[in-house]
């Protein structure tokens, strides 16, 4: 019997940069890359009453390269979030944004301002965790860059902190926190 020898030019997607889709033996739902951003220095940004920042938070833009526009990415964003000063039942949120467009939010209704997830806060010393789990499909193979703009949910402008509280007057009770940014590639 003869041995036939392959050649790397007899086997099709012999690279990764040959890959045009997943082998048919990779079912969908696995995932297939992770890449996740820790925050772990404060950040703070003053925005207008009752406005959604345009800025996306620095240092918590994590960007991933599907290997498939078929693919979806599962985002899970924590943030520990704080204001300058606050009154009674103000609220603080935060958007998703793939690039610049705001994604992962709610239906709009009258005045209010449709965000990914938001919390009211009634201490200027709070600092509270939101969280927020979301699938997209930003249906492409390039490098995609995803990010969180802050919500100022208060009549007057406020500064919106990332991190950490606003307690300056007692070092001793002030309270640092951690911010991330997670994305996960799942096989369509």
């Amino acid at each position: 019997m003869a041995i036939t020898r392959l050649g790397v030019n007899n086997i099709s997607n012999s690279t990764i940069a040959n890959i045009t889709a997943l082998p048919a033996a990779i079912p969908t739902g696995k995932v297939l890359q992770v890449v996740t951003v820790a925050k772990t220095d404060t950040y703070g940004e003053t925005v207008s009453g009752n406005t959604l920042s345009t800025t996306i938070v620095t240092g918590l833009q994590p960007s991933i390269t599907p290997s498939s526009s078929s693919n979806t990415i599962l985002i899970t964003a924590t943030l520990s979030l704080g204001y300058s000063t606050t009154g009674t039942g103000n609220s603080i949120g935060f958007v998703l944004k793939r690039g610049s467009t705001v994604i992962g939010k709610g239906d709009s209704s009258g005045s209010r301002t449709s965000l990914s997830t938001a919390t009211s806060v009634y201490s200027s010393y709070q600092l509270i965790n939101e969280s927020i789990s979301f699938i997209d499909n930003p249906s492409t193979t390039s490098s995609t860059t995803y990010g969180i703009s802050l919500f100022n949910g208060s009549g007057s402008s406020r500064t919106c902190l990332l991190n950490r509280d606003d307690r300056n007057d007692d070092a001793a009770y002030a309270a640092r926190g951690i911010s991330t940014l997670t994305l996960m590639e799942i096989a369509g």
